[in-house]
């Protein structure tokens, strides 16, 4: 602090050099501490840095990371907290704290470290050392019921428990974000003020009879006297201070402390050294960080980043209550004479407010679990069994309460996907087995490490709020991230208008929206409802502050799943008034009920993400250049994208939420693995209110996907109890529904509507094939009659783009009938490549006309495998016009085989089960041909899909490989169907053209290839020629009469067999003169496009 002045003077550049070699001087003398006095074991292959600073380990790496140190110092910001000059504050910003770092590669379950536990810093350490008994001398002695003084037996029993100190200062949640800063800032000025009084002398203190003033009980907290360890072990004037001075001053000084009236210290239980405990822990003190960015400690213009908004409101009375705790114990130790009792303690100028904030930060950062000191099966203290009496000499609560700290394994950082260190406790001689002997605690690797590799812990995957709270860092992404919702009885109301700018997610079921209006609130809330809430809820005595006004308290997940008592309550709330009387029994939700929840909470959802970007727009505008936020869920919510940027004036420029965080947010990050963590406060926030806008995001996309709702929240329903029924009422039948309007608007008359003269004759057989129909087609509608069950809509084909690549035709038929309802869906279609069998990214559905143009017209989004379609109106054929009728809804295509579901000439069936007039095409001696992947009816057993698997080829289209060959040509060049078999179409002259100009691209594709060699062309060229060859006698026997096939096919098969997976042998099965008379019929073809052919070879 005295150098202040010299430093300003000194460049950034200047300050961190001599801050780097100060803190490597002290990581030396720290990495010699653990070897020689804590008798620590070391892994020879790691090394501690922090920029250019190490502990002297050779190879170790120098960091460059982070802010530079131009900028951090220019920035100049004081936070309070802050116990070093500017050049520590640069060298932290550069590369975010000190780093463990491999030197060599490390194996899997090589031992980090591991470390007795003498050596780590415990409650019983703590009060065996001068600076936990000086505090326990500041503290009066407990008074006992009957109003007599009695001294502790135990050092602990005079101070509080934390935790519930800090609870005591926790603010009414009446209190406002600005209101809280407000009273942060206050409480900081005031401890400032006292401070600043008992250092200038200005405040002399009560007479000499009782000069100072003690703490009463339960006023110091249990962390106190480990922050003044801290302390006095990191500032002490001498080189190496003891944890317990033997000096005569210092004996003396407590000698008159125990002699005070009415002090703490007088009469308490000695605590003796933990066994092999160090004399210091200086060295360790010395390389903990000059500061700590977590939320305590951030200036005013950072902390007015929470108070605008509404999330970072809990994080606000979380610092207002440890402000509270620890100015009022930093006072009351003033008050107790800390500053002047014990100077060989703590020398004049060793204690400060900043200093006591620091400590505060340090125990909250690094403190570890006392199972890191327990022995393996121990969850608490009190199970633990210490070898020695001195061992475990504090209460096993204060164990619990209080924790540890693990020298080296408190450096660090986290990583909750890619940590590698797990600390293992100690195994003893009665735990110990054959897998595992006997070891004092130690942290073991559970990955490799690669050679400059930096080596992470988990802290726990805990929310974001947590992280900043204890750590001062966030999360990017965090899925633990959630938000706070209020529901109340307003909330949900039938009969309800619809709320403006809100566009129900499904047509049908009851209005149940947000309403003030008392009236239509107790109307729908009837004492019969709100005692079914009361029990499917399980509010008990809540029930009565919800009639009064009240509100629930839920959360918004970052999985999507939905809160079980915000659910329950939406449930009751969208029941009908008819199904209340059947409350008794379990609530039964049919797809009324449904489409009812899901407007109600799409309603729900939709304000909440509304209300918190509106909040958001106006409490970041004063810190990020007066931007502009879009806060509608509208136009893509989050995604939202300004049609024009470049237009509007740069004040005007409206952003979308995602938009506004990736310019901000990622400015103060590191990178680890594939995470990002915010180090600074401006980031910490922003990822803050990113995670809360994430979650009721994906809460409310739970609702309004109709997979999404299926999958998740539907099982979350039957988990609740409920049963989740598919029947429609009267008028929410789909197909009833559409059919009745079509038949009212539309004057055309159907194929077996009687009356007029519009009746259309049909054969015999059709009639009987109709009327079989009959029986097995779903009737279409309330309208319809029984006589009339061939009467059917026509049917219209609609287009359906940008299915991935992975999605086949029975995915495309299970979405679109879990929306439209299977006896909408005629027919689903995926075209395939030709060479490869694969999807071409698009597919047609055929449904009824006043469906398809239902769901053309509703502007409902439509969502696979999370991408989203473009469906429109196919110009293909199969779609009819309006007087035309369609076959019905019964199941798979009739043209195809009922036992495996592929179309005749695909199935792969020994005995075939194909409709009248079908018959295979092509078979060979070894069966059919295997049908491509993607023409198998939905559901059925069809064979396996190929490209399901898990490839990592599976989203390449064309699927190269890195000689620049279509995969599908490895497999028989006709995209799998192998050189053997005929392509699966009928031969058509013109293609040949194709077939050249596309072996053409092949071969001039392959020429950007260095490793294609002239042994590969050959090669290549060997197969085409082949393949051609093979072409041409299949043309050549197609040609011939079919008398003429069989008697041929006859005498090769009493010959014999060929082989024909043997390019030899398919060779040799063609006589020569059938060779020579398809290839001359090829060159008669074509000789122009031989010419060309030729050339291109001498070319090549």
């Amino acid at each position: 602090m005295t150098s202040t002045t010299s430093n300003n003077e000194l460049n950034a550049e200047e300050l961190r050099s001599r801050a780097a070699e100060s803190l490597s001087s002290r990581l030396v003398e720290f990495r010699t501490w653990l070897k020689e006095e804590a008798g620590a074991f070391i892994h020879p292959s790691i090394c501690i840095v922090n920029s250019e600073a190490t502990d002297g380990t050779k190879n170790a790496p120098v960091l460059t990371l982070g802010i530079p140190a131009e900028l951090a110092a220019e920035k100049q910001i004081q936070r309070l907290g802050s116990i070093e000059g500017r050049g520590d504050e640069s060298l932290y910003a550069r590369t975010m704290g000190c780093q463990v770092r491999a030197v060599r590669e490390m194996k899997k379950g090589d031992s980090m470290m591991s470390i007795p536990r003498g050596s780590m810093v415990t409650p019983d350490l703590v009060s065996y050392s001068d600076a936990g008994r000086a505090i326990l001398a500041c503290c009066r002695v407990r008074v006992m019921p009957k109003g007599e003084l009695h001294g502790p037996s135990n050092f602990w029993d005079a101070f509080a428990n934390t935790r519930e100190r800090e609870n005591e200062y926790k603010p009414p949640k009446t209190n406002t974000g600005p209101q809280l800063l407000v009273k942060i800032l206050q409480e900081r000025k005031r401890v400032e003020t006292v401070f600043s009084s008992y250092i200038s002398g200005i405040n002399e203190g009560p007479s000499s009879d009782e000069k100072y003033k003690l703490a009463g009980t339960g006023v110091v907290s249990t962390r106190a006297p480990l922050l003044a360890f801290l302390i006095q072990q990191r500032f002490h004037n001498e080189g190496l201070p003891s944890v317990a001075s033997k000096s005569k001053k210092s004996k003396e000084q407590f000698r008159e402390a125990m002699n005070y009236p009415h002090n703490a210290l007088n009469g308490i239980t000695i605590v003796s050294q933990p066994p092999s405990s160090p004399q210091t822990f200086s060295p360790y003190a010395r390389t903990l960080p000059s500061s700590v960015l977590i939320p305590i400690c951030w200036t005013r213009e950072e902390l007015a980043l929470l108070s605008g908004c509404i999330p970072g409101r809990a994080i606000l009375e979380d610092v207002l209550a440890q402000t509270m705790q620890l100015s009022v114990e930093f006072i009351s130790l003033l008050e107790s004479g800390i500053l002047e009792r014990f100077p060989e303690t703590f020398p004049p100028g060793l204690l400060t407010w900043d200093r006591w904030v620091w400590a505060s930060s340090i125990v909250s950062s690094r403190i570890l679990p006392a199972t890191a000191y327990f022995n393996k099966l121990d969850t608490k203290a009190s199970d633990f069994k210490p070898s020695d009496n001195k061992e475990f000499q504090s209460p096993p609560e204060i164990w619990d309460e209080l924790g540890v700290m693990v020298p080296l394994l408190d450096m660090l950082n986290h990583e909750i996907d890619a940590h590698q260190v797990v600390w293992q406790p100690a195994v003893t001689e009665e735990l110990a087995t054959e897998e595992e002997q006997v070891h004092p605690p130690h942290g073991i690797l559970e990955k490799k490490v690669r050679k400059g590799a930096e080596l992470f812990c988990a802290y726990g995957n805990v929310s974001n709020h947590h992280l900043i709270v204890q750590y001062g860092m966030a999360q990017i992404n965090n899925t633990k991230d959630e938000a706070r919702l209020g529901w109340g009885l307003l909330e949900s109301v039938g009969d309800a208008p619809i709320p403006p700018e809100f566009r129900p997610v499904v047509e049908g079921g009851d209005p149940v929206y947000e309403c003030s209006d008392q009236e239509l609130i107790d109307k729908w809330w009837t004492e019969e409802r709100l005692k079914v809430l009361e029990r499917e809820a399980s509010l008990g005595e809540l029930i009565g502050r919800l009639k009064q006004g009240q509100k629930l308290s839920a959360l918004a997940y970052n999985d999507g799943a939905l809160h079980p008592v915000l659910l329950a309550a939406s449930v009751v709330a969208t029941m009908p008034r008819s199904e209340l009387s059947k409350s008794e029994e379990k609530i039964v939700l049919n797809q009324r009920h449904q489409k009812s929840l899901r407007n109600a909470l799409a309603s729900f959802f939709s304000k909440k993400l509304e209300k918190l970007l509106v909040n958001l727009d106006a409490g970041l505008k004063a810190h990020f250049g007066n931007v502009t936020l879009w806060t509608k869920v509208s136009e893509g919510g989050l995604k939202y994208k300004q049609a024009n940027d470049s237009d509007g004036q740069e004040g005007k420029r409206v952003l979308g939420w995602q938009t506004f965080f990736e310019e901000n947010a990622y400015r103060a990050t590191m990178e680890v693995e594939k995470n990002y963590y915010a180090m600074a406060p401006d980031s910490c926030a922003l990822a803050l209110y990113d995670g809360h806008l994430r979650a009721l995001q994906l809460s409310l996309d739970s609702v309004t996907s109709e997979e999404t709702f299926k999958n998740d929240v539907v099982k979350q329903l039957q988990s609740l109890g409920y049963d989740v029924s598919d029947d429609f009422g009267a008028d929410e039948d789909i197909a009833g529904d559409n059919d009745s309007k079509h038949a009212s608007s539309s004057g055309v008359k159907d194929d077996n509507v009687s009356g007029g003269g519009g009746e259309k004759k049909t054969s015999p057989g059709r009639r009987r094939r109709n009327r079989k129909k009959a029986k097995e087609t779903v009737v279409a509608g309330p309208g319809a009659s029984a006589s009339s069950s061939d009467n059917k809509p026509p049917a219209l084909k609609l287009h359906v783009g940008n299915l991935a690549y992975s999605t086949t035709p029975s995915d495309l038929y299970d979405f679109f009938s879990s929306v439209y309802g299977k006896d909408n869906i005629l027919e689903c279609h995926i075209p395939v490549e030709r060479e490869s069998g694969r999807s071409r990214g698009f597919g047609f559905v055929t449904m009824p006309e006043s469906v398809a143009l239902k769901a053309l017209t509703s502007g409902k989004k439509h969502e696979i495998a999370g991408r989203l379609l473009k469906v429109a109106r196919s110009n293909s054929a199969g779609t009819t016009d309006s007087g035309r009728a369609q076959p019905g809804p019964v199941g798979p295509p009739k043209d195809r085989c009922v036992i495996c579901g592929y179309r005749p000439k695909y199935c792969v069936c020994t005995v075939p089960a194909l409709p009248p007039g079908h018959v295979r095409p092509f078979h060979n001696g070894n069966g059919h041909v295997p049908p491509p992947p993607d023409v198998r009816w939905r559901g059925e057993d069809a064979g396996p899909d190929r490209y399901r698997m898990d490839s990592r080829y599976r989203d390449d289209r064309y699927m190269e490989e890195r000689y620049g060959r279509v995969r599908g040509y490895e497999q028989g060049g006709h995209g799998g169907f192998g050189y053997d078999a005929p392509p699966p179409r009928e031969y058509d002259r013109d293609n040949e053209y194709d077939r050249e100009r596309r072996r053409d691209r092949l071969s001039s594709s392959r020429s950007y290839h260095s490793d294609y060699d002239r042994e590969d062309r050959h090669r290549d060229r060997k197969r085409h020629r082949d393949r051609d060859r093979s072409r041409s006698r299949d043309r050549s026997i197609d040609s011939r009469s079919p008398s003429r096939r069989r008697s041929e096919n006859d005498e090769s098969r009493g010959r014999r067999e060929p082989r024909r997976d043997s390019d030899y042998d398919r060779k040799r099965s063609r006589s020569p003169k059938s060779r020579s008379r398809s290839r001359s019929r090829s060159r008669s073809r074509s000789p122009e496009r031989s010419r060309r052919k030729k050339s291109k070879k001498r070319e090549s």
